[in-house]
């Protein structure tokens, strides 16, 4: 009586991990699939701006004005990551080789394929605009 009164119970409650004390499986629902992760970066542009990398340049800002950094960007790279020129400038925001050892000093890896990472590419940005504000990327307006 009081084995049938327990097996009663655990049917009831979905106890019995997975399979009834009659040795029948007893049906679980599978868990909830995982959150879905934002889109921290894509290379879409609108109106001369990289309105795709603006959530990573707002997230990463130091206090610029993000759509002027986004205008800037589309500017230097028409918002592709892996844009370079001749002269070894980098990246969306296209930094220069010049300023590898001041990068660096500030506890970045600074190097070729390193910058041409969005995440990256932006907080090396934010550490040169946080020494000299916007003049890296002013000299072409």
């Amino acid at each position: 009586m009081i084995a049938a009164l327990i097996t009663s119970l655990c049917l009831c409650l979905g106890g019995g991990g997975g399979v009834a004390a009659t040795g029948t499986a007893v049906r679980m629902n599978p868990p909830p699939p995982p959150p879905s992760l934002p889109v921290l970066f894509t290379s879409e542009a609108t109106n001369n701006r990289c309105t795709g990398a603006e959530f990573l340049l707002g997230y990463l800002s130091p206090g610029w004005d993000v759509a002027r950094m986004s205008r800037y960007m589309y500017r230097e790279s028409r918002c592709q990551p892996g844009a370079f020129n001749a002269d070894g400038a980098q990246g969306l925001l296209q930094i220069t080789r010049i300023n590898y050892a001041y990068l660096r000093a500030h506890g970045l890896p600074a190097t070729d394929l390193w910058l041409r990472d969005p995440v990256n590419n932006i907080k090396a940005a934010a550490v040169l605009w946080q020494y000299s504000g916007y003049s890296p990327w002013d000299c072409c307006t």
